[in-house]
């Protein structure tokens, strides 16, 4: 698939109700929360304005994040960091908890769940839609990156040191929530999600390699499975 190139409206402004729609998009983590509030019809240069600025915004997280445990003198990296390939392989398998989690919810059949899927096919089509794969694995790879730097690398590490393991996967939950905040029940997924990425940090030992790339992986996969979704639909119609 090619990256968009023209001025032309890329698609016809979403159903946020979803109705007609017999397939569910996965939740795809990111910051980028604006998006959902960009005026319909998107036009492909825009989009591109959108996908760069937000891939440069999640790798700025990290350098935020080295700043950040540079001031606090502490190690952003992590205090166990390690970038072995059985760092790599351990982040690869948390994936599987990540997309057995997330999956799982879907068969609760709640409205809240069915607004998140729209809002998630809604920005995946503004954003990736007809981009190649090493552009979403970019994309991906910046958001794992970037945010495990900053939420796992420096703040879980310093509120751990601090507060203790739960008290700060709390806190750390509530800010990466915030950060996802599209929806109410988005918020409650993504602060969920982060005490999974939370563990995996404390448990390897304080190495962030592994939530990063469990992280870009999770993201990967779910914004390719969402992509096939909205080709499939609309493939029939």
């Amino acid at each position: 698939m090619s990256t968009p190139d023209s001025n032309q409206p890329l698609y016809e402004a979403a159903d946020p109700s979803g109705a007609g729609e017999e397939k569910a998009g996965w939740p795809v983590a990111s910051t980028l929360s604006e998006i959902a509030d960009v005026e319909d019809p998107l036009t492909a240069e825009d989009s591109n304005k959108l996908f760069y600025s937000g891939t440069a915004f999640e790798f700025a997280l990290g350098g935020v994040a080295l700043l950040l445990g540079r001031l606090l003198d502490m190690r952003a990296l992590g205090a166990g960091f390690d970038l072995s390939p059985e760092s790599i392989a351990l982040g690869l398998l948390w994936t599987i908890p990540l997309c057995v989690f997330v999956y799982s919810i879907r068969f609760l059949e709640l409205e809240e769940l069915k607004e998140i899927e729209a809002i998630t096919r809604d920005f995946t089509r503004r954003l990736f839609l007809g981009r190649p794969n090493l552009a979403l694995a970019l994309f991906c790879f910046g958001a794992g990156f970037g945010e495990e730097l900053l939420f796992r690398g420096v703040l879980h590490q310093k509120l751990e040191s601090l507060f203790g393991f739960f008290p700060a996967a709390a806190m750390v939950g509530l800010g990466f929530g915030a950060s996802h905040n599209l929806t109410p029940a988005y918020f409650t997924i993504s602060g969920l999600t982060s005490f999974i990425f939370s563990y995996m940090f404390a448990s390897s030992g304080s190495n962030v390699v592994v939530p990063i790339v469990a992280h870009a992986t999770y993201d990967y996969i779910a914004l390719k499975l969402v992509l096939r979704e909205i080709e499939e639909l609309d493939m029939g119609k």
